[in-house]
C-alpha cells in the first residue's frame, strides 16, 4: 500500500513537472490605461510610501472591509528605514480624479504585518503584505473588494487572467491593465507574460467571476523571461487570516 502511494506522488509530480511552459514575449503596447469609472480599478489603490526619508510607490487592492492586500516588499524593512506612512488612492485616474483616499501611519504588528526573508533565493511565494485599515470607510466609499478563493497546486488557472495597477514608465495616479491567456501555475506562485514595471508591485492578479472579481495572485516581479506573481492559495490565505486574528479582526 505504501508502494502504491509512493507511486502516486510521483506520478502527479511527474504530470505536474511536464506541464506546458509558458512562454513569455513582454509587450507593453497591450496594456489600456483606465480612464472611466471601472471595475475592479475601484477596488486597486495607487500608493505612495515613505520609507525613512525616501518616497517610494506601488500599487495596493482591497480584500475585506478592512484589509488591503500588497507586494512584501513595498513594506518590509529595509536599511533605509521602515515604510511608516502609506497614501492609498483608489479607483484612481489622475492626481484629481480618484474614488476614494486616505493616509495611513503604520507599525509592524499592530495594522502592517509581512514575510521576513522573502529576497532569500528570490522566494516568489513569501513576497506579499497586508494593511489593517482602522475602520471601512473606504470600504464603504468604493462599494466593494476583491474575493480570494485559494487555488491549488495542480489546479489550470482559469483564463483569461488580468492585472490592474500602478506601471512605472506611466504618470504617477495613473492605472493601466492588461490581460492574457499564458499563464502557469507553478504551485506557490505563477508565471505570465503580462508587462508590468515597478509601481506594479503589489498588482493584483484577478479573474472575472459570475459573482464579481477574484485575486487571484499578488504581484512580485520579474521571473527569467516572465512575470511573476504570489498565488494565493490555501497557505498565504491562512497565514492574512492569523495576521487579522492576532489583531482580533475576524476574516
Amino acid at each position: 500500500m505504501k508502494t502504491l502511494v509512493l507511486y502516486l506522488i510521483m506520478f502527479f509530480a511527474f504530470l505536474h513537472s511536464v506541464r506546458s511552459q509558458v512562454s513569455c514575449v513582454l509587450d507593453s503596447s497591450k496594456r489600456q490605461r483606465i480612464t472611466g469609472p471601472n471595475l475592479p480599478n475601484s477596488y486597486t489603490c495607487y500608493m505612495e510610501m515613505t520609507r525613512g526619508k525616501t518616497s517610494r510607490w506601488g500599487t495596493g487592492f482591497l480584500i475585506h472591509p478592512r484589509v488591503l492586500l500588497t507586494a512584501g516588499h513595498n513594506f518590509a524593512w529595509y536599511p533605509t528605514g521602515s515604510v511608516n506612512t502609506v497614501k492609498l488612492y483608489f479607483g484612481s485616474i489622475d492626481s484629481a480624479t480618484y474614488l476614494a483616499s486616505d493616509t495611513i501611519s503604520l507599525v509592524k504588528g499592530i495594522n502592517k504585518f509581512y514575510k521576513s526573508g522573502y529576497w532569500i533565493n528570490w522566494k516568489i511565494n513569501r513576497d506579499y503584505s497586508i494593511v489593517i485599515l482602522p475602520d471601512s470607510t473606504l470600504y464603504k466609499k468604493i462599494g466593494g473588494c476583491y474575493s480570494l478563493n485559494a487555488i491549488g497546486l495542480m489546479q489550470n488557472i482559469p483564463t483569461p487572467v488580468n492585472i490592474t495597477g500602478s506601471p512605472g514608465d506611466k504618470d504617477f495616479f495613473e492605472i493601466w491593465t492588461d490581460s492574457t491567456n499564458s499563464v502557469e501555475n507553478k504551485g506557490s506562485y505563477i508565471n505570465y507574460d503580462m508587462f508590468t514595471e515597478e509601481r506594479n508591485s503589489g498588482s493584483p492578479i484577478w479573474i472575472k467571476t459570475e459573482d464579481g472579481f477574484q485575486a487571484i495572485g499578488i504581484h512580485s516581479r520579474s521571473n527569467g523571461e516572465c512575470n511573476a506573481a504570489v498565488l494565493i492559495n490555501e497557505n498565504v490565505i491562512n497565514q492574512i487570516r492569523f495576521w487579522c486574528q492576532s489583531v482580533n479582526l475576524p476574516f
